[in-house]
């Protein structure tokens, strides 16, 4: 190995050092709080999970308790009958309300005259031949109407 010889000149050399330093890892003790606080909220969360539990048993308890009579209820189907006696009523006022006028126009008419009127209807249309039951009661209006033309 060779040497290089040493500079005879009584210069001195300068340097310029530059040191960089750098932030140490997070401690320990920081992450064994943030560990603390999970272990903290996991055993909030299975406390609540176990007071749902409990309050969901009470309820299904409530429930058995009433469950025949909630069956009941829902095949009453009360929605539906409440429609429908709606419907009945609402109905039966507006059929009135039309029929309104036309009674009080035939209301000073005699009994016969009306039968009468009825009759030729009837047979104009042949609506009595549409039902059994219609049949026979334009035939019984045919009696009524014979009987009341011989009295």
């Amino acid at each position: 190995m060779v040497q290089a010889p040493l500079p005879t000149s009584t210069a001195t050399v300068t340097a310029n050092i530059t040191t960089t330093s750098l932030l140490p890892p997070p401690t320990q003790p920081q992450q064994a709080s943030s560990n603390l606080i999970l272990i903290q909220r996991i055993g909030e969360l299975e406390q609540h999970m176990a007071d749902l539990l409990q309050d969901n048993l009470a309820l299904e308890e409530r429930l058995d308790k009433h469950g025949s009579r909630l069956y009941k209820l829902e095949n009453l189907d009360i929605p539906h009958q409440v429609s429908k006696a709606v419907d009945e009523i609402a109905t039966n006022a507006v059929d009135w309300a039309i029929q309104a006028p036309l009674r009080d126009r035939f209301r000073d008419l005699p009994e016969a005259d009306l039968k009468e009127i009825l009759h030729h209807r009837m047979w104009e249309s042949n609506s009595y031949k549409v039902h059994e039951e219609h049949t026979k009661l334009y035939e019984a209006l045919e009696k009524s109407m014979d009987r009341d033309h011989t009295d």
